[in-house]
């Protein structure tokens, strides 16, 4: 698909594309952003007629205990793909309908639910750093798809590191010296062009990031360029 907005559903311990008949069946979704210790979480609206595969789909694993059924919401637009929610079902309950069509009502947090919901304990952790703790805490869970990536910080450099200075003269600077502290900036341009990118479909490759200059682009982009 090339134009306009498409929803993919992905269902399964491992997710994988959902059936036809449960995605044509699908009449409502809505999707909640945490932020900060608030999680995230979707709730999906089925019809669900007699014979829908909805029945052992979802009511099947939605009823143990162990919240097995991970839902991944995909959206298409324009071409490009975006995850929305990656979860799991939480509560599943039905509803009586019209016609004797009754409703699916699918409940679900996101991934970080599995840990308050699976506890699964009584892994030591002996001399090892922060980071390799932290690899072995999310690695239980792999079993449901989650694949672990862990960024080590400050507390795993080792304290008995040597540093060693090596002399490099830089040839335009004063007295041979070398600038370091506008290094941290280098990247935030970019990061900001790459959000423009993300959020309107245009490039900017020249400073500044203006309103205007974003105008321009969408214009150029459009066949209409603006006149300087």
């Amino acid at each position: 698909m090339t134009g306009g907005v498409q929803l993919s559903i992905y269902v399964g311990p491992i997710p994988v594309p959902a059936p036809r008949d449960v995605v044509e069946s699908l009449v409502h979704a809505k999707v909640e952003s945490g932020s900060g210790e608030t999680q995230s979480g979707f709730e999906l609206t089925f019809e669900l007629p007699a014979r829908s595969p909805l029945r052992t789909l979802f009511l099947v694993t939605g009823g143990s205990a162990l919240p097995l059924m991970r839902v991944v919401l995909v959206v298409t637009i324009n071409g490009r793909a975006l995850s929305i929610i990656d979860g799991v079902t939480t509560n599943v309950e039905t509803q009586p309908g019209q016609g004797g069509v009754a409703k699916l009502i699918v409940k679900g947090k996101d991934l970080t639910a599995l840990m308050d919901i699976i506890e699964l304990p009584g892994l030591p952790f002996p001399a090892m750093p922060p980071s390799v703790r932290v690899l072995l805490v999310l690695a239980k869970y792999a079993a449901f798809g989650v694949i672990p990536m862990v960024i080590p910080s400050i507390l795993d450099i080792p304290i008995d590191m040597q540093n060693e200075a090596v002399e490099a003269e830089q040839g335009s600077g004063p007295f041979g010296g070398k600038g370091v502290g506008e290094s941290g900036t280098f990247a935030v341009s970019p990061a900001i062009a790459n959000a423009i990118e993300d959020a309107v479909g245009v490039r900017l490759t020249a400073l500044p990031l203006s309103a205007e200059a974003v105008y321009r682009a969408l214009r150029e982009a459009q066949g209409a360029p603006l006149e300087d």
